[in-house]
């Protein structure tokens, strides 16, 4: 059985090398039969202004008492161990994330996932458009809150399920790799096996 991480995340902008941030995370754990195993979803303190307000509905004063990165960073990783990660447009969201742990020597890209969007590109070429939004209406998929990562989450997790069942689409599974490894016994290790606690990680 094969078991997935959907995930999405909303920003202050659009490049994480132009200092942008996470403002929101929301990730839905299904297995490949659509079973749900669970979710994890927080708002997220950027350490800077949240950006675009009336794109993902974020306010400065909601995300005040909200956890920076590194206080979510260890239940992240424990919460997608064993998994293929996936999103909709991954180099978007796999992006923020890379640079969101790589001051702590993970590199999120050493666990390459599925891509939704271009799943969306190969099997519908003939669509006007693979966003998103558009593919929720074309599925008659409901999410209520567009912009939100958990609802967007969930939104591309039955697309993926869509893809799977309704299409037959073939994932190809040598070329990616689970989530593995990254937190035992609630220790953080690094690639060059350093061990580091959660309060390590709140110092970084």
């Amino acid at each position: 059985m094969n078991y997935f991480s959907i995930i999405d995340v909303e920003t202050t902008g659009f490049s994480p090398l132009k200092n942008d941030r996470i403002v929101e995370i929301g990730i839905i754990k299904i297995d490949e039969d659509g079973k749900f195993l669970g979710s994890f979803e927080t708002l997220v303190n950027p350490q800077r202004e949240v950006g675009p307000t009336h794109v993902h509905g974020i306010s400065e004063s909601m995300v005040k008492g909200a956890p920076c990165f590194p206080e979510i960073a260890c239940d992240i990783l424990e919460f997608i161990d064993g998994t293929y990660m996936a999103a909709h447009n991954s180099e978007f969201d796999m992006g923020f994330l890379r640079n969101e742990f790589s001051p702590f020597g993970v590199d999120i890209s050493a666990f390459p996932g599925f891509c939704t969007l271009k799943i969306a590109r190969e099997i519908l070429p003939s669509l006007p458009s693979r966003s998103l939004e558009y593919l929720t209406r074309h599925f008659d998929i409901k999410n209520p809150l567009m912009h939100s990562a958990y609802s967007d989450a969930v939104a591309a997790s039955e697309l993926l399920l869509i893809f799977l069942k309704k299409y037959n689409y073939q994932l190809k599974y040598d070329r990616m790799k689970t989530v593995e490894n990254v937190m035992k016994d609630n220790l953080f290790f690094t690639p060059s096996g350093k061990k580091l606690t959660r309060a390590d990680l709140l110092k970084m």
